[in-house]
């Protein structure tokens, strides 16, 4: 195959991040050299499986795929690049057309169908000149409506899986609706972005949200917050005071931590909506820890594009007892002490970076089997407390004096735990 010369036009304005699929070495060779030269990031791969990981590690603007390769072909990478990037321009080649082959890639949704001859780099500029500019004028309209997403709350929401899709159809139901909703979850599963986004998308949109921590008060003082007092009501009382109930009226008053109150936990339980903690959704982690990357990396302005193979299975395997918090606050140490140009094993937590999934002791044969180096003791008992601090959490439905209950131990040692593990 011979390419054709062309004067060069010099750097894109609008650089954007390509990766280039082709079981031929020259191919990709020749694309990443001309792209390059336009000024655009390029990544290669050889095969689909090198792509696939490429692109829940990275974020690309465009793949370009050629059509025949050993294994799975380019329309099975269109196919799987839609479900992981729906966001990306496809652009496919191949050296054998066909109408069948054809046909199948607009099925599959590619943007651009490219013969290879002695027009391919010429042909293949043009569209990724094309997608440059359209991509510029694409954030620029779509500035506004990522804007009424985050006023709305449900861009802060970040999920894919099918129960948070579950999460996200409730949020639409129940928000029109003026019915208590109790929302239940582990710590740092995002309680309060699900309340918020309730109330933005609600009629109450506009009044005051206003949120307690009623973990933080004790019961009389809880009652004094909620309901406000008349001055000269009881010491101290030294004027009157409005409550948050009359505070938040037309609005949305988020009461946290409910769980040692079950008389308010059956008063509120009208709509209940449980979230699920990260390590159920596991497809998720992928998605969120770009979404961190991203933000994270601007604003510390670090030249950070991805997160590597080893890095990214890594935080997929990872239970987070933390939820997405934790995950967030991992993500932003690995921004601020990675040097490199993607996040690698060394930058993560060494309880995430050497995670194996299971505890270091195994049963074998009815008996503890510990290795022959030994075992972190009070790691080992700390992951158990949590486990069944976790357990008993969901199984009670998120009321802790149930849970307690359920442990058989009391409503205090059982707060003393919850507070030790952060739950």
């Amino acid at each position: 195959m011979q390419a054709t010369k062309t004067a060069a036009k010099g750097p894109s304005k609008h650089p954007v991040h390509i990766l280039v699929v082709d079981d031929e070495r020259s191919i990709c060779e020749l694309l990443e050299i001309t792209f390059r030269k336009e000024g655009h990031r390029v990544e290669v791969a050889h095969d689909v499986p090198a792509a696939k990981r490429k692109l829940e590690s990275q974020i690309f603007d465009i793949v370009v795929s050629d059509v025949r390769m050993p294994g799975e072909s380019g329309v099975d990478l269109l196919k799987l690049t839609k479900e992981i990037a729906p966001q990306c321009f496809f652009l496919l080649i191949t050296g054998v057309p066909t109408v069948e082959t054809a046909i199948a890639a607009i099925n599959s949704g590619a943007d651009r169908y490219v013969i290879k001859d002695h027009e391919l780099v010429d042909q293949l500029r043009r569209a990724v000149r094309e997608v440059s500019e359209s991509l510029k004028w694409k954030k620029e309209a779509g500035y506004l409506r990522r804007e009424l997403r985050r006023l709305t709350g449900l861009d802060n929401i970040i999920g894919q899986s099918p129960k948070m899709r579950e999460i996200f159809d409730m949020i639409q139901t129940v928000a029109p609706q003026t019915s208590r909703v109790l929302i239940t979850g582990e710590s740092g599963t995002g309680k309060e972005l699900v309340a918020r986004a309730i109330h933005e998308n609600s009629q109450r949109a506009q009044a005051p949200f206003i949120t307690i921590n009623c973990g933080a008060f004790p019961e009389t003082l809880l009652e004094s917050e909620l309901f406000g007092y008349m001055k000269g009501a009881f010491t101290g009382a030294a004027e009157n005071r409005q409550g948050l109930f009359q505070a938040a009226h037309g609005g949305t008053l988020f009461m946290d931590e409910i769980g040692f109150r079950e008389d308010l936990y059956y008063r509120l339980s009208v709509i209940p909506i449980q979230l699920p903690p990260l390590r159920e959704r596991r497809e998720d982690i992928p998605l969120l820890a770009r979404h961190f990357l991203e933000t994270f990396r601007k604003s510390m302005e670090k030249p950070i594009n991805g997160i590597s193979p080893e890095a990214m299975r890594q935080l997929e395997a990872y239970e987070w007892p933390g939820n997405v918090r934790e995950l967030e606050n991992t993500m932003e140490r690995a921004v601020a002490l990675e040097s490199s140009s993607e996040i690698s094993l060394p930058v993560l937590p060494d309880r995430i970076a050497g995670y194996s999934g299971v505890g270091a002791a195994a049963i074998s044969g009815g008996h503890l089997a510990i290795p022959a180096d030994g075992i972190d003791f009070e790691k080992e008992m700390a992951d158990a407390e949590r486990r069944y601090l976790q357990a008993a959490l969901e199984k009670a439905n998120g009321v802790r004096t149930r849970a307690a209950e359920i442990l058989k131990i009391t409503y205090r040692s059982f707060r003393h735990y919850a507070k030790k593990h952060n739950i």
